[in-house]
């Protein structure tokens, strides 16, 4: 879910449950006051809740993944911070160093690069590292399709999605 669904079903529910209360009301009473109060009370009863769950599903990425051993001491920050600028640039070129850089990391340096985006980037992107990308077009570079490529390979051998 990304912001823009999670504003749009924030809006939706609330008015859905305060218009089938209004027109329940409306249908035993005809005092307009007692069918807008009502209406009124359940569409903020109903935004509160509705927030609040899409706001959990919302931050809920996917579950960190254990490293293992070995990497305690790699950050990957810089490297996926990169990536992330490249990945979401409208008009640039990609910058294959970084997707070699990617390629040649160790499993558990990969899986700590993989974490740190879904901590950081999951979020905005609503995609998973390997989905951003996979996401990203190369009909006109076959060089980073055959990055592309190797990375899914890659993520797909530790059951990273």
């Amino acid at each position: 879910m990304n912001i823009s669904q999670k504003k749009a079903v924030d809006i939706l529910v609330p008015t859905v449950l305060a218009g089938v209360t209004v027109w329940f009301l409306f249908t035993r009473t005809k005092k307009v006051e007692y069918v807008i109060a009502g209406g009124v009370i359940v569409f903020a009863l109903g935004y509160i809740v509705t927030s609040q769950l899409t706001k959990a599903t919302l931050l809920n990425g996917p579950a960190p993944v254990p490293t293992g051993g070995g990497c305690d001491s790699y950050q990957p920050n810089a490297l996926i911070d990169a990536i992330y600028e490249d990945t979401t640039c409208t008009f640039c070129t990609r910058d294959r160093s970084l997707y070699d850089t990617l390629l040649g990391l160790s499993d558990c340096q990969l899986i700590k690069a993989y974490n740190y985006w879904n901590e950081k980037y999951y979020t905005e992107t609503n995609a998973s590292l390997p989905v951003q990308i996979a996401k990203q077009g190369n009909f006109w570079d076959d060089l980073f399709a055959t990055q592309q490529t190797a990375i899914k390979l890659k993520f797909a051998t530790l059951n990273l999605q």
